[in-house]
This record gives structure tokens, sequence and C-alpha cells, in this order.
């Protein structure tokens, strides 16, 4: 084992051949745009944990002006069966507790913005993911995590010095070579230029339960042999289109991103298109405000460029997952070409406003009961029976000739009850009603008990409410769109 006098003299070296390599190419701390880089300028601070028996090392590297530059901090000879209690003490250090700024950690929330915070996530994921993957990969570096100029988080099977300090302070120096070089575009106009270098804003979510969209991509037999089950370098999007107008990516993984800079029109319409392949028979949940992920993508091939996300749901689990991590999940797989002809009739039926709205009240009562939450799971399924009875009895009107001003009179909630309606409807002997007068009855008598006896629903009472919606959705459906296909999938084992 190395003594500790030799991860010093590795440490210097790497820092003064990082800064002999930017003297040389005229870079200085100060050089427009290395801020958003992560650098070795001073002052910067190392620090080595590890364990022997597996040797395996950190190596951290952070940038904070109230500390000393090229400070050491190195504890390498930890028995395995000791490293996670050496982990816990470590990101405890009291220069983490400090708040950051202008990085690209994005806090869960209710936590502070500290290296503390990141430090306790990257653990935990390491070692409950990641760490049965030291023992049978190859010595050298196995990842790293970038955390916009707060640090740098290596991880290495082996010993951090047996690294090419030249040759990895060169490939930092490089990096920020190329983020200052003038890039090569085409003479347009400056507002395509500046879309183009900055990446296009874009707001997503999950398909939730977790999906795979397409083939993945097949490993090589270096990867294999590298201890990775999953290809970190092959283009993810899958499918590039819109919906509802807005140009839209979906990635094998199910990430479907839409270009705006709206949180709340990003929000409404995932909701829609999950409602809308709930709806063609895909096992899918609501998305909620938390469960966003902000990112930027390229303007050409809509490739996710850098994203920031909270880990507070299990939905985004996947943005965090490592190349090098095995979890296999279940997944809902189905073909690129299902899932294109699956977008195009959502986005057909959900252009029509009532239609659209009735299907998110069934996605919202359908995650609720998926959450066994029955009776605000009851309540809404409830809403989309009186919505449609609604309209069915207003439809009527319509097409019997009754004047304007008459509908007025005979549509007015106060006067024409639930109750009434469904009598009205089931005289008439329309097909909507007909035969289920007393299911409509029961499915009442349900709701008033729960609304003011205070009864809560079951589980029972809301899968037969959801099954009537369900097939009176179908109905308003084929009157919009024609007769849809439901879409074609399969569980699969998906390794995350």
């Amino acid at each position: 084992m190395a003594s500790k006098s030799t991860y010093d003299d590795w440490l210097e070296s790497f820092c003064a051949e990082f800064r002999r390599e930017c003297s040389d190419l005229e870079i200085s701390a100060d050089s427009p745009r290395v801020k958003e880089a992560p650098t070795l300028f001073p002052s910067c601070q190392l620090y080595v944990v590890g364990t022997r028996d597996p040797t395996f090392q950190f190596l951290l590297i952070t940038r904070n002006d109230m500390r000393p530059d090229i400070d050491r901090f190195v504890n390498v000879d930890v028995p395995a069966d000791e490293f996670i209690n050496v982990l816990e003490a470590f990101k405890d250090r009291h220069e983490f507790q400090v708040p950051l700024t202008g990085t690209h950690l994005f806090v869960p929330p209710g936590k502070q913005n500290t290296l503390n915070v990141f430090l306790d996530r990257s653990f935990v994921s390491f070692l409950a993911k990641g760490w049965h993957t030291v023992v049978r990969s190859r010595p050298g570096v196995m990842s790293y995590v970038n955390i916009g100029t707060a640090c740098r988080l290596y991880r290495f099977r082996g010993r951090v010095i047996d690294q090419s300090a030249p040759k990895l302070a060169g490939e930092w120096a490089d990096q920020i070579r190329s983020i200052l070089a003038p890039p090569a575009v085409p003479a347009v106009q400056p507002a395509f230029v500046a879309q183009s270098l900055t990446g296009l804003s874009a707001i997503g979510a999950y398909i939730f339960p977790a999906v795979q969209i397409g083939e993945l991509p097949e490993l090589s037999f270096r990867h294999r042999a590298s201890g990775l089950v999953r290809n970190p370098f092959a283009p993810k999007v899958a499918i590039r289109g819109e919906f509802r107008r807005l140009p839209m990516c979906a990635d094998r993984d199910g990430l479907v991103l839409l270009v705006t800079e709206s949180r709340a029109r990003a929000l409404e319409h995932l909701n829609r298109l999950m409602a809308g392949l709930l709806f063609l028979g895909l096992p899918t949940l609501a998305v909620r405000d938390h469960e966003l992920i902000e990112g930027t993508v390229d303007p050409d091939t809509l490739e996710l460029r850098g994203s920031k996300a909270s880990l507070g749901s299990l939905r985004n689990v996947e943005l965090f997952s490592s190349p090098d991590s095995v979890t296999p999940i279940t997944a809902n797989k189905m073909g690129i070409a299902d899932f294109k002809q699956a977008l195009k009739t959502v986005d057909a039926i959900t252009s029509n406003q009532g239609l659209s709205q009735n299907l998110v009240l069934f996605l919202e009562a359908y995650s609720h009961l998926a959450d066994q939450e029955y009776t605000p799971a009851f309540l809404m399924a409830w809403s989309i029976l009186e919505r449609q009875l609604s309209a069915r009895w207003k439809k009527h009107l319509l097409q019997s000739g009754v004047s304007r001003k008459r509908i007025s009179k005979l549509t007015v909630a106060e006067r024409w009850s639930v109750d009434y309606l469904i009598e009205c409807l089931d005289l008439l002997d329309k097909q909507e009603t007909k035969g289920r007068y007393e299911e409509l009855m029961a499915l009442k008598e349900y709701r008033n008990s729960i609304v003011h006896s205070g009864r809560p629903a079951s589980r029972t009472e809301v899968e037969r409410l959801l099954a009537l919606a369900s097939n009176w959705l179908e109905s308003d459906c084929k009157e919009v769109v024609g007769t849809v296909t439901p879409i074609v999938f399969k569980s699969t084992l998906h390794v995350s």
C-alpha cells in the first residue's frame, strides 16, 4: 500500500500538470465560460477515500475559495467492512455543509443545497446499486459525476495514483479548451446561433410504470468486458415529432421531453399524453409537478445534454442510474412504430377539449386507485360519469331541435340533477344508458353515501365505476377519431 506522501506527490503533480497545460493554452480561471466547467484552478481541494481488499477509491475535487489551495485529505487503507462508516463520517465534514451556489446540483424539496447532500445521495446510490460491480470490474476509472464548478467525484477500481496524472490533467485542460473554442456554425440569424450553442429548453417526465421503446443498442465486447450493462454513448432518442403542436422526443427508457420553458404547459400536455396512453391500454400514472425533469436538448437530435430532477419519486430513478449499475426491473416493452401510432392517436383524441378533460380525470382516478386512495379515485371517476350524462342530455336536446333558450333552462344543474338525467335518458331509451339504469342508480347511491355520510369508497366500487366510465369514453372517442387500436406491448425484464 502506498504511503500518504505518495498520494500527496500524485495530487500535487495532478494540479501542476493541469495548470501548466492551461498556461500553455493561455487559459485562466477568469476566461469567459470557464466558470461553467470543472477546473483545478486555485483554490482547489482534493480528497481520496477508499478501501483495501477490494482496492477501491473515491477521488473528490472541490473548488472552495475559503479553503487552502491543494488542500489534501487521504484515507485509503480502510477495511471493506468499515468503509460505510468512513463514508458516513467523510460526507459530514464541516466544509461540506456550506450552501452551494451556481451549481448544477438539484436538491430534493426540503433539503439544503450543500455538498453533503450530493455526497449522501451519491454514496447511498453507489453502495445500493454499484458496489458489487467493483469486484468484477477492471482497474481504472469506473465513472465520474460533475456538479458544475462545485466538485467532481471520480470512482476508481484500484488506486488513484495508478492513473497517469499528466494524462488526466491534460484531459481536463482539453475539455476547457473545447468549451472556449469558437464553434463552427454557419452564418445564420443571431437568435438561431444562440439557440444552437445553448441547446433548447425542454421539460418532460418518464412514462411510469417503466417502459422500453424499441430495442436497446447492443453492447460491444469492450463495453461488456468493462462491466457495463448499457452503452452510455449510444443515442437514446427513439422518436422525434410533435405533440399538441410542441416539438417532442421520447427516448428508449420512456423519457418524454417537450420543447418548452413553461412547466405549467408541459405538465398539462404530459398528463394529456399519459391519459391517452392509459386509454389505449398502457398502464400509466399521472405526472406531478415535482416529478418534472428540466433540461436542455440538442437542437438537431433532441438528445438530452443536461438535466435536473428530483429523486423524491420512483419515476425519476432511471435518470440517476449509471451505465455499470445492474437493477433488473419489469418494463412494458413496445415497438417504435407502435408507439408512434399511439402518439398520433392520442394527439388526435386530445384535440377534443371535452374528451381530453375526461381522459385526464380518468388518469387521475386510475392513479389514485393505484395508490390505494379509493375515495378520491371514486369521486374523480364519478365526475367523468356525471359530465358524460350531462353531455348526452344536451346532445339529445340539440338533436331534437329544442331552442337555445329552452336548452339553457333544461341544463341548469340546480334543477336538473344527475338523478333526473339518469331517469330521462333511460326513458328515452338512449344507447348509452340502455340496460344500465339499475347500475347507474346503485353507483349514485354509493356516491351519496360517500359524499353525505362520510363512508370511504372501496376498491371494488372504484373499479366498477371506472369500467363504466371507460366504456363510455370509448364511445366518445369513436365519434371523434373512429375506432382506435390499443397499444401492443409485453412485460419484459429491463436492466436499469
